[in-house]
């Protein structure tokens, strides 16, 4: 089970990798890759998230990825809302996301 847990994984990263190649540009920002293991939580998974400074880029990416781009609807438990957009790659998400103003304050 852990062979074939690891065979996936590697063909949904080959994937994003062919993706990436492809069409993400030098001047997007660069997102740090994150994992989580599989067992009880689940099958692993891997997730690229780019934090974008400006709104535009990621709309810019959410035409690349072909997705629309989505704010969340409520504040997180730190009070913070974030306009986003992600793909799934099999067990791989690219995603990228911007702060949103909240009650209190501007976004950067």
């Amino acid at each position: 089970a852990v062979m074939s847990e690891l065979l996936d994984l590697q063909d949904d990263l080959a994937a994003t990798v062919v993706w990436l190649a492809e069409y993400w540009s030098a001047d997007l920002p660069v997102p740090p890759v994150y994992g989580r293991g599989g067992g009880v939580l689940g099958p692993a998974h891997v997730e690229l998230s780019a934090y974008c400074l400006d709104p535009g880029v990621v709309a810019r990416i959410a035409r690349l990825l072909g997705v629309p781009v989505t704010d969340d609807a409520r504040p997180d438990d730190n009070g913070y809302r974030y306009r986003r957009a992600s793909r799934r790659f099999g067990r791989v998400t690219l995603a990228a996301f911007t702060a949103l103003a909240t009650d209190t304050e501007p976004a950067p």
